[in-house]
């Protein structure tokens, strides 16, 4: 079975009132997880610590403007 990786970045700036929550801004396809955490260490502008959340994806956690997250997408 193959499998991409999509990258989501989340707005974190939206957050603040009782009820907001993150707005989605940025979504890319790639064919690995090192080329979607390679990317997104680019967009930040830093190195990330990654936490991988059972097999499914990978969170950057809320670096406090912005969040990574790489999501495992099986394909058919």
């Amino acid at each position: 079975m193959d499998v991409v990786y999509e990258m989501v970045r989340e707005d974190m700036t939206t957050l603040g009132a009782m009820g907001t929550s993150p707005t989605v801004d940025m979504r890319k396809l790639f064919t690995s997880m090192e080329s979607a955490k390679a990317f997104a260490e680019e967009d930040y502008g830093d190195k990330i610590h990654w936490t991988l959340v059972g097999d499914t994806y990978a969170s950057s956690g809320d670096l406090r403007y912005v969040m990574y997250c790489i999501y495992i997408r099986k394909l058919d």
